[in-house]
């Protein structure tokens, strides 16, 4: 949508453009004008971090340019230094192309007017802000500059050879992030290195400046060769971005300590599972690379929230449920199972069919339930088909098959204790949210 910048090696990181914006005590507004001409004033402003505020006359050329059209810019400069000898200036700048909201709730302006004083006059005493906004507050016109989308993250699942090149070709991504290599996708993909394959078509659609975040313990996408930039993220000693010290505190939170270089982080990850290790080290190596503090980095991960159906803990107050039964691959449902096993209760698994495993799926299926009774879980309910071959495999434990869900539901009451941990997780076409709904309500 916006025009990159010609001299792309000048252009500075995100981070750093949000420091400027904090710093700064005025820009130029750029709008829309009288006769189509642009109309470019100076303001004061202050920056929260999201949105920018400013305050203004209650009339004139600005608010009716903005009611015209919203789309402005502002810009903001932090350098102006004359080099005499080389016939320049250095310039460091930063535009924030957006749109613009005048404000009329009563609560919203005065939210805004009190973050423009707390700027301007940081040291006045919280009664004194008070009583000069009250003087003025009839007076007062409050603006909001939104701005937009500074970048993208996109998610691109795929199913197929080619799938990946026809999706790379529309979003052409400037920076890859890979997970993992996992076994997924079988049925048409083949093996994992079938999926290595497919995934890594994405590369051949990147700018040779781009960056690829591979995860350092998984043993194909560590051997990845490309000609952009590659950062390691993992656990292993090789990785540029690692964890260590890593401590579950809880079924729904866990802690570590995110190395890169001399660089070291004490995070808490709100979330089960050595995976989710895995994605707060993604998120830290790429925030790493475009520029974001140290302090900017640990907020982010403590601010992660779960979405929907995945890896959701839920304590009812008579049991704890996992709720992950958004998807399910044999590599997700062993990652999941060991970080049930971190909880606390008897350990009980409810596991349904995976699909798209290819010709392998019976083996597939029964090797979880060989895994989940050397992890000690001390009871497995499956439902599905193949989920047979899982129940038939898990020797050594307490393990039964249902048909359906509703024959499942049904024996709930029976089969649940109070104090359990119990993890529900399928491929999603097999519905068990319906499970997870009915273990809320047992008492």
């Amino acid at each position: 949508m916006f025009r990159e910048m010609r001299r792309k090696k000048q252009a500075l990181s995100l981070a750093e453009c949000a420091r400027i914006l904090y710093r700064g005590t005025s820009g130029v507004l750029a709008l829309s004008g009288d006769g189509g001409y642009p109309y470019a004033v100076p303001m004061s402003y202050v920056y929260d971090g999201e949105k920018l505020f400013f305050h203004s006359a209650g009339s004139g050329h600005k608010l009716d340019a903005i009611r015209r059209d919203p789309k402005a810019s502002f810009c903001v400069i932090d350098c102006d230094r004359v080099v005499p000898e080389a016939y320049t200036t250095y310039f460091r700048s930063v535009i924030v192309f957006g749109t613009v909201r005048i404000l009329t709730a009563e609560r919203e302006k005065y939210e805004a007017i009190d973050k423009l004083a707390l700027k301007y006059a940081p040291d006045a005493a919280a009664e004194h802000r008070r009583n000069a906004i009250d003087r003025e507050w009839k007076s007062l016109c409050l603006l909001e500059l939104t701005p937009a989308h500074q970048a993208a993250v996109i998610e691109m699942g795929i199913s197929d050879f080619g799938e990946m090149s026809r999706l790379a070709q529309m979003v052409r991504p400037t920076d890859a992030v890979y997970t993992l290599i996992g076994n997924a996708h079988l049925d048409r993909l083949g093996d994992r290195p079938g999926v290595f394959k497919a995934k890594t078509e994405m590369l051949g659609f990147m700018p040779d400046n781009g960056t690829v975040f591979l995860n350092a313990d998984d043993d194909l996408l560590s051997t990845c060769i490309c000609r952009q930039s590659k950062v390691l993220y993992g656990l292993s000693e090789n990785a540029d971005v690692r964890a260590e010290n890593i401590k579950t505190e809880s079924a729904a939170k866990q802690t570590c300590d995110i190395i890169s270089g001399k660089r070291c982080m004490h995070v808490g990850i709100p979330a089960y599972g050595r995976h989710m290790v895995y994605a707060a080290l993604e998120g830290a190596a790429v925030g790493i690379k475009f520029g974001l503090s140290d302090d900017e980095i640990i907020r982010g991960i403590a601010a992660y929230k779960t979405v929907g159906r995945r890896a959701n803990v839920i304590d009812t107050g008579y049991i704890t449920i996992i709720d992950d039964c958004y998807n399910a691959n044999p590599d997700s449902v062993k990652c999941a199972i060991d970080s049930m096993a971190e909880g606390g209760g008897r350990k009980v698994c409810i596991l349904g069919d995976m699909l798209e495993m290819g010709t392998e799926r019976a083996a597939r299926h029964a090797d979880i339930g060989r895994y989940a009774a050397q992890k000690g879980v001390e009871l497995l309910l499956c439902v599905g088909e193949m989920s047979k071959n899982t129940c038939r495999a898990a020797d050594g434990i307490a393990a039964l098959h249902f048909d359906n869900n509703a024959q499942l539901i049904s024996q709930l009451p029976q089969l649940i204790n109070k104090g359990d941990t119990v993890l529900v997780k399928a491929s999603h076409s097999m519905k068990l949210e319906e499970i997870s709904e009915a273990l809320k309500l047992l008492k």
